[in-house]
């Protein structure tokens, strides 16, 4: 039992790797389900100049926390939390994240903003200030932090916690839809 869950964990972390791949497909294709995004809270704040965002004081962000889960499951997969620099967002994506269920990166890739990642070392702390998060966030088996940079600029600075259900769900049915073609 513990070899497939440690196989289930070592086909996750190699997905989840590859340069360029959305964290949502990344997801539907293991888990073999469409994902959306639960938002948690939502709010607009002034940034200061410490952010890794690199924003001059006073610029506007987005906090996003959300929970990414199976649209027909229901299950809890990702638990994450953005700081969204607003002024870089392609035009109509704030209202996007404002009003709907789709994570960042879905909305981005579909106003053609091509993104990648860039990991910020270091631990990846539980999400603090929301408690909520961080009481499921302590099951998480995989953190980590990253900024999503697009036109040499960073967008976001985003952390996730990836929850038990995802290895469930890659073992369900032998782990069939947990196999790439």
């Amino acid at each position: 039992m513990a070899d497939r869950h440690d196989a289930r964990v070592a086909r996750f972390d190699e997905a989840i790797r590859v340069p360029g791949s959305l964290v949502t497909e990344v997801l539907e294709r293991l888990t073999g389900e469409t994902v959306i995004a639960d938002v948690e809270h939502q709010f607009t704040a002034s940034d200061g100049p410490q952010s890794v965002l690199d924003l001059s004081e006073g610029s506007k962000v987005m906090s996003r926390a959300v929970v990414l889960r199976g649209s027909t499951s229901a299950r809890a997969y990702v638990l994450a939390h953005s700081t969204i620099a607003i002024a870089r967002l392609p035009g109509g994506a704030k209202r996007q994240l404002e009003e709907r269920r789709e994570p960042i990166g879905r909305i981005l890739v579909a106003h053609g903003t091509a993104v990648r990642r860039q990991t910020i070392p270091g631990p990846v702390d539980r999400p603090g200030g929301f408690e909520r998060l961080r009481r499921r966030a302590s099951s998480a088996f995989l953190g980590r932090r990253y900024l999503i940079v697009a036109s040499g600029q960073p967008i976001a600075d985003v952390c996730e916690w990836f929850l038990p259900s995802i290895l469930d769900a890659m073992g369900a049915g032998d782990g069939a839809a947990g196999r790439s073609s």
